[in-house]
């Protein structure tokens, strides 16, 4: 009912409703434009940290939050490396070769000695040995299926970053290493963080488009139901 007691059109309290309605895709719009600003940033101070020089792993302290900076390694190899399966590059499968290394400090690290293709995984391959030179990054986070491998010896899908520190007897640091060389057959690790924040972008103008369109068919009903009265 209207204030003097006459109905609502229905018309007009369609483009009532899709106006309120258009509010929704306005607000998605502005989260992802927000979501793409914040994952550009953080792009590019991983681009910013790894021009930097290096400094040694030990120096920033056992918690250090890996944040793509360049880093140095001394210390040995503990123990045999591991496999993590299913990792694509450049839309190839393939494992990536990680070792764990202990460091003069007393703690561990896990290093990402490269991508090999998956046929060439069982090739022979020589130790890795110090001092190395790589970027500190966080762990992959990777979605697992039920029977995925989370782990902490042979052929991974995960790692199990406690049964690791077990494994070694030292505390482990939250974040891998990846060397900035490899050693033929190995190809360099992607560093980059795998998400693309263009992708945020389009989905902002999509809602944005689309709450325009509520917009103007809210304005339409509403003209329709003025005319009406």
């Amino acid at each position: 009912m209207s204030l003097d007691g006459s109905p609502i059109p229905r018309r007009s309290r369609a483009g009532a409703a899709l106006f309120l309605l258009a509010l929704l895709p306005f607000a998605l719009a502005v989260w992802q434009w927000q979501r793409g600003e914040s994952r550009s940033a953080l792009l590019s101070a991983y681009e910013a940290a790894a021009t930097l020089p290096a400094v040694p792993l030990v120096s920033l302290g056992p918690h250090a939050v890996p944040d793509g900076r360049s880093v140095a390694l001394m210390g040995r190899p503990a123990g045999a490396p591991l496999w993590l399966d299913n990792s694509l590059q450049a839309g190839r499968p393939g494992v990536r070769l990680w070792q764990p290394w202990l460091l003069p400090d007393g703690t561990a690290v896990v290093v990402d000695r490269g991508w090999l293709p998956a046929q060439d995984a069982a090739r022979r391959l020589p130790p890795l040995t110090g001092p190395l030179e790589g970027q500190w990054v966080p762990l992959p986070q990777r979605f697992l299926l039920d029977g995925a491998r989370r782990a902490a010896e042979g052929q991974i899908d995960a790692l199990d970053a406690q049964a690791l520190a077990e494994r070694l007897g030292r505390p482990l640091r939250p974040g891998l290493v990846v060397l900035t060389t490899a050693v033929r057959p190995l190809v360099p690790s992607p560093v980059r963080p795998p998400f693309d924040p263009a992708r945020h972008y389009g989905y902002a103008v999509q809602w944005l488009l689309m709450g325009l369109a509520l917009t103007v068919a809210a304005f339409i009903f509403w003209r329709r139901s003025a005319d009406e009265c």
